[in-house]
């Protein structure tokens, strides 16, 4: 418990397992700034499959079938993700967009949006800020704010940031056309990066402790402590 003590300024942090992003203080603007970014792992996934018996060896199961994969590749599609300034701010899903330009079959393009503490993504419209975050969830996550080192040390904040990029079909259609073209004859599967959710934690001694991996394996070794600590913290990182 001591050792999770530190003297860092950083009141919140990211999940440092796939993020950097952290801030001091709990200024609503400054919490945006720190965690509102644009999604860093936005890829298009291409993969070639060949249809083969099942349980055969080095075979995947996709689809409800087993294959092989031939070939696989991954595009990174992050520089080209951008805020969406449409002024369309009621909308399905919200803040960043893929950039127009990245090519010259996607046309129009729209969203992604930042989701603070519960919104389910794609369920309903949102009204949405300038920054992206729904007016529902702003109020949520100023009040979440606003309660600063009084509040609960073990909630956890979970923005869900959606990435829409309407017609992304049909620049999927002319790769499969090209590979094609090329002698593949087998089944080319096709995928995106949707959404990105960054889970965002309390600096504090007792939530670092509580989320600390040296906890969790002397509870998991005592069968006991485990059945207190997982409701505890179903309770308390809600």
């Amino acid at each position: 418990y001591r050792q999770a003590k530190n003297r860092s300024p950083v009141t919140l942090y990211a999940d440092p397992r796939f993020h950097t992003a952290s801030m001091e203080g709990f200024n609503m603007t400054e919490f945006l700034q720190a965690f509102n970014d644009s999604p860093k792992g936005t890829y298009l996934r291409v993969t070639g499959f060949t249809p083969t018996h099942q349980d055969a060896p080095g075979s995947v199961s996709w689809r409800g079938g087993s294959y092989t994969v031939d070939f696989t590749f991954a595009l990174d599609l992050s520089p080209w993700v951008i805020p969406d300034t449409s002024p369309d701010r009621t909308r399905p899903s919200g803040l960043a967009r893929l950039s127009e330009g990245l090519s010259a079959q996607i046309g129009p393009t729209g969203g992604r949006r930042a989701n603070a503490l519960g919104s389910q993504p794609g369920s309903t419209s949102y009204s949405l800020r300038e920054d992206g975050v729904s007016i529902a969830d702003a109020a949520e996550l100023r009040r979440f704010l606003a309660a600063g080192p009084r509040g609960n040390d073990l909630a956890i904040v979970d923005m869900c940031k959606e990435i829409v990029w309407p017609s992304w079909e049909e620049l999927a259609t002319n790769i499969k056309l090209q590979i094609r073209q090329r002698g593949f004859q087998g089944v080319i599967g096709i995928d995106r990066t949707e959404d990105e959710t960054m889970s965002i934690y309390k600096n504090t001694q007792w939530a670092n402790f509580m989320h600390s991996k040296s906890l969790k394996v002397i509870l998991a070794l005592s069968v006991v402590g485990w059945a207190i600590y997982a409701p505890y913290m179903w309770f308390r990182c809600a």
